[in-house]
């Protein structure tokens, strides 16, 4: 609906809005179900995702200060990830970034880094999103959200 919104105001000066930005990680995932994405899709809009890696959620070397579900999503995330990434020789970074683009809706990944590696590690997330099967898919979405998704 708040694109929809924006989108009639910028009409009316003549311009037409082409992508979406939002947030999608292993960790936040409510775009997929609040019909953000859904919407992108109908549409034939681009989605550029910010923060595909949670805001570094993934490399916390402790879950000190951490509520007991945010622990506990994190440490089934990774366990996932890292299944993943060793059957594909990757960490869990870019199995995580495949993650994302394994996503129908065809993203556009921003990555805002201070490292230089992550940047590097692009083309490798791109190829195992290609290859990534659909139950590999389910099972890291699972694993965040602590249930089998039907």
């Amino acid at each position: 609906i708040q694109f929809d919104l924006l989108q009639a105001s910028m009409t009316k000066v003549g311009i037409k809005l082409i992508t979406n930005q939002v947030e999608l990680s292993v960790f936040n995932t409510s775009v997929m179900f609040d019909g953000t994405l859904d919407h992108a899709m109908l549409h034939g809009l681009h989605t550029t995702i910010w923060s595909p890696l949670g805001g570094g959620q993934l490399f916390k070397e402790s879950t000190e200060g951490m509520s007991k579900e945010a622990a506990d999503q994190l440490t089934r995330v990774r366990a996932a990830l890292k299944k993943i990434g060793d059957a594909a020789g990757v960490g869990i970074d870019i199995a995580a970034l495949a993650w994302v683009l394994r996503h129908p809706c065809k993203p556009i990944l921003v990555l805002g880094t201070s490292k230089p590696a992550r940047l590097d590690a692009a083309p490798a997330a791109q190829k195992l999103s290609e290859s990534m099967s659909r139950e590999d898919w389910f099972r890291v979405l699972e694993a965040s959200k602590g249930a089998e998704v039907p």
